[in-house]
């Protein structure tokens, strides 16, 4: 598929993320950008496999688990052919370069190019900054007052903050390798329009909802009312950077305190509050925040996570041709609880990562089917009571 080929071409040519590799010098790191060039397609045939779709999921979990070498090129493509007319393309991106939004623009821009490469006339969308120009806005934008009443917020905001207590294997043996599984719940359409009229009836939004009915769950597991949650923002609120691709994303820590909360109701107050002052101080980096101030002990700031993805795009077109995204299984993670909520058909379905070497399924098992539960209780009385919320 030569026009596909040089469509990747093309797109590393728009982009300097995806041809910047990264080099070690003492204890910095340099970002060399390097000019467009032909990016390598590793071709792969399945088709003869006795299942030849089985065969595929094989073959790009595999490629996922090999990691990139940034200092070589942080970009790897591999053209799978499935039969004679259907085919999978893995475009697999070091961390470095690329964050959730960064991948919805570079499948946009794979199937516009490829169509422009086959002599159809569609328009580009301009990149008003490339990943270098924002770095160089953020090392500008850390300087002088503005950053330090930023920062002034993170200190007061996060001082003797703790981490809800996790029930964590403390005998882990360090040597033993970061593991990743994964517990599923749905979280059916008909619960999630109640949850989106509830957001709309209280002037708030979904992601606040589903972050409190997060925190009313480790309440009530751990009988802590000072909750410091990770979640990732993706950091793109000024028009600049809406087509730029590279790792942008900010890890904010959304603490609330629950004080004398007994509804839910009360519960989505302090988390809308705490939402919103997160969102307006998000462009401090996380690694100069005052993460020293919370009372972590052995454990990283970041252990308990949310996050809750976009509505993501599954099937498009591409020229004369259908293109379905599949997003593949066992993709792991490097915290030791992560709730993820994905948009599926109406609903939500939520995945819970875990560290198995940690956290025992069972309990993530009972965490996750109680999460869900919560959401449906919500769903059906806006004022339930955190007691009523059950577990």
């Amino acid at each position: 598929m030569p026009a596909l080929r040089a469509s990747i071409n093309d797109l590393t040519a728009r982009h300097e993320s995806l041809r910047t590799t990264f080099v070690r010098r003492g204890r910095d790191i340099n970002q060399i950008i390097h000019d467009p060039q032909t990016v390598p397609v590793l071709g792969v045939d399945v088709s003869q496999a006795s299942n030849p779709e089985a065969s595929l999921q094989e073959a790009v979990a595999q490629e996922l688990r090999t990691p990139i070498d940034a200092a070589v090129w942080p970009v790897r493509v591999t053209l799978y052919r499935i039969g004679e007319q259907e085919h999978g393309l893995c475009v697999n991106m070091h961390h470095l370069v690329t964050d959730a939004w960064s991948c919805g623009i570079v499948l946009r821009e794979i199937c516009l190019l490829y169509e422009r490469r086959l002599g159809i006339d569609n328009e580009l969308p301009e990149i008003a900054w490339q990943y270098s120009r924002f770095v160089q806005w953020q090392q500008e934008s850390q300087q002088g007052d503005p950053l330090k009443r930023q920062q002034g917020y993170w200190c007061r905001q996060l001082e003797n903050a703790k981490l809800p207590p996790l029930p964590l294997d403390r005998t882990q043996n360090i040597a033993v390798e970061r593991q990743s599984a994964r517990q599923t719940a749905d979280i059916e359409p008909p619960v999630a329009e109640s949850l989106r009229q509830f957001a709309r009836t209280r002037k708030t939004t979904v992601f606040n909802i589903m972050l409190s009915a997060y925190y009313a769950l480790l309440h009530q597991l751990t009988g802590q009312d000072d909750l410091t949650i990770a979640s990732l923002f993706a950091n793109r609120q000024m028009p600049e950077v809406q087509q730029t691709v590279g790792f942008l994303a900010n890890m904010l820590l959304l603490r609330t305190r629950l004080g004398k909360a007994s509804r839910f109701a009360d519960v989505l107050s302090n988390t809308h509050r705490t939402v919103m002052d997160a969102i307006l101080h998000q462009s401090v980096p996380y690694y100069v925040l005052p993460l020293e101030a919370i009372r972590t002990g052995p454990r990283r700031p970041d252990d308990v996570v949310f996050q809750m993805m976009a509505q993501p795009l599954y099937n498009t077109k591409m020229a004369n041709l259908d293109v379905e995204v599949i997003v593949p299984d066992g993709v792991g993670n490097r915290f030791e609880l992560e709730l993820v909520l994905v948009s599926q058909n109406g609903g939500f379905r939520a995945v819970l990562f875990y560290n198995p070497t940690r956290l025992d399924s069972a309990w993530t098992r009972r965490f996750i089917s109680s999460y869900a539960h919560i959401t449906r209780v919500v769903a059906a009385n806006p004022n339930a009571t955190l007691a009523e919320l059950g577990t």
